[in-house]
C-alpha cells in the first residue's frame, strides 16, 4: 500500500475540481473526502402567545417591547462539513465528519456559531457476506442510531431545507457513542443500536443508555432503494419502504444534584418513542408519512404522551436544460402533550426549525441544478399553535453544495 505524497493532501484538505470529490485508493485502502455547504436567507414574522411578537431567529417573546424584533433578512451558514470515507479491504468502511453548523452574525458583528467546529462523526463498520443477498455488520463508534427516518436521512437529500418535525420534537438530534447491529437484505434493513451520553444536571453526572430497533422492508419485486432519500429528484424507478422502529431512552436525571445521594428530590425520566412510516416513489414522485407516539416517565408517577403525524409529497418536473424543478407540500401535527391544548410560542430555543405544539403547512419549490449536489430551494412555513395566539410564517431560500 502506497499512498502519493500529493494525492494524500488534496484528500485531507478536500479540495476538488468541477464538483467532484477527491478520491485515493489502491487494492486495499479507499479514502474519499467529501464537503457539504449550505446557505440560507430567512425571513419571519411570528406572535407569541400574548399577541405581541416573537423573534424566531433567538426565540424571544415580547421582541417589539424588548427592541429585539425580527431581523428583515437573516443570512447564515446551515451547514459546512468535512467527510472523510474510509474503506479497508472487503470487510471494513467508516467515516469521519467535521462540522461547523448554524454560522451567523449577532448584533456585534462578528462572526458566531451555535455548534463550534467539532467531530460529528467517528464510527467504523465490519461487515461481511452471508450468501449472494444477505450481508450484516457491527457498526461501532459515534455516529446517529438506524432509527427515526425523519432524522437519521442525510441532510443532502431532504425535499425542504428543514427535517420533518418529528427530528427534533421526540429523541431529537440522537447521536451518541454506541454499537449496532445491521442486517442488508435487497427486501429489508434492520438495526439495533445501544448508545450511551451523558447528563450533567446541577453538577451530577452519569451514562444514559439509549436503545433503539428498527426494521424497513419493501413488498416490491424491484427491492430496497440503494440510498433513503426525502427526494429522488426525477429520478426514474419505483419504490414502496415501509418503516417500523421502537426507541427507550432510560435512566436520566432532569432535576439531579445536591440530594442525589440519599435519593431526594432526583427526578429520573424514561422516554419511549415508536412509530411507523412510508416512503413512495414513483418516478417524479417521492411521498413520505410518518406517525409517531411518544411517552415521558418520571418520579414519581408522571406520565406525558405526545405525537407527531407528517405528510409530504414532491413532484419532479425535468427541463431541457437538464435542471429539475420539484413543488413540494408537507402537513404536521405536533403534539407534546396529548392531554392539553397548548398555549406555546413557536420555539423556545433560538434556531429551532420545528414549532412546538401545534400544526404547520409547508409549500416549496426545488431547483435541481446537478441533483442533491447542486440545488436551490424556497420554503414557505405557516405555523399556528394548537392554542392561543401563537403563530409563526417563515420563508427560507437555501442553497445547497455537496459533493
Amino acid at each position: 500500500m502506497r499512498l502519493t505524497p500529493t494525492l494524500a493532501a488534496l484528500a485531507v484538505c478536500g479540495l476538488a475540481a468541477n464538483a467532484q470529490a477527491v478520491s485515493i485508493k489502491d487494492d486495499v485502502v479507499s479514502l474519499g473526502v467529501g464537503v457539504r455547504l449550505q446557505t440560507r436567507v430567512t425571513v419571519a414574522d411570528a406572535t407569541d402567545v400574548d399577541g405581541d411578537e416573537f423573534n424566531v431567529q433567538n426565540a424571544v417573546a415580547n421582541a417589539d417591547l424588548n427592541n429585539t424584533g425580527n431581523d428583515a433578512f437573516d443570512f447564515q451558514i446551515r451547514r459546512a462539513r468535512l467527510y472523510l470515507n474510509i474503506k479497508y479491504g472487503e470487510n471494513w468502511k467508516g467515516q469521519v465528519a467535521w462540522n461547523a453548523d448554524n454560522i451567523a452574525d449577532n448584533a456585534g458583528g462578528r462572526r458566531v456559531n451555535d455548534d463550534a467546529a467539532q467531530i460529528r462523526y467517528a464510527f467504523l463498520e465490519y461487515g461481511t457476506k452471508l450468501n449472494e443477498d444477505f450481508r450484516w455488520g457491527i457498526h461501532f463508534g459515534l455516529d446517529k442510531p438506524f432509527f427515526n427516518d425523519a432524522e437519521y436521512i442525510s441532510s443532502s437529500s431532504l425535499l425542504f431545507p428543514t427535517r420533518r418535525g418529528l427530528a427534533e420534537t421526540f429523541f431529537g438530534g440522537q447521536r451518541e457513542i454506541g454499537i449496532g447491529l445491521r442486517l442488508y437484505h435487497p427486501f429489508f434493513n434492520f438495526g439495533v443500536d445501544v448508545q450511551t451520553n451523558g447528563q450533567n444536571a446541577d453538577g451530577a453526572y452519569r451514562e444514559s443508555p439509549t436503545s433503539t430497533v428498527r426494521i424497513e422492508f419493501t413488498p416490491l419485486v424491484d427491492g430496497m432503494p440503494e440510498k433513503r432519500a426525502e427526494s429522488y429528484a426525477g429520478k426514474e424507478g419505483t419504490h414502496l419502504v415501509i418503516g417500523v422502529d421502537y426507541g427507550l431512552h432510560d435512566n436520566f436525571d432532569s432535576n439531579a444534584g445536591a440530594n442525589q445521594a440519599n435519593g431526594v428530590g432526583i427526578n429520573v425520566n424514561r422516554e419511549t418513542l415508536y412509530g411507523v412510516d412510508l416512503l413512495f416513489h414513483w418516478n417524479q414522485l417521492t411521498l413520505i408519512a410518518d406517525a409517531h407516539f411518544d411517552t415521558k416517565y418520571s418520579q414519581p408517577n408522571n406520565e406525558i404522551e405526545g405525537h407527531v403525524f407528517s405528510l409530504q409529497a414532491g413532484w419532479a418536473f425535468p427541463m431541457e436544460n437538464g435542471w429539475v424543478i420539484e413543488p413540494a407540500i408537507r402537513y404536521e401535527e405536533i403534539d407534546e402533550n396529548d392531554d392539553l391544548d397548548q398555549a406555546v410560542n413557536y420555539a423556545v430555543a433560538g434556531d429551532d426549525e420545528t414549532g412546538n405544539s401545534g400544526t404547520a403547512i409547508e409549500l416549496g419549490v426545488n431547483c435541481y441544478f446537478s441533483g442533491h449536489s447542486n440545488k436551490l430551494q424556497l420554503q414557505l412555513v405557516l405555523w399556528e399553535a394548537e392554542e392561543g395566539e401563537g403563530d409563526a410564517t417563515i420563508v427560507r431560500l437555501q442553497h445547497q453544495l455537496n459533493f
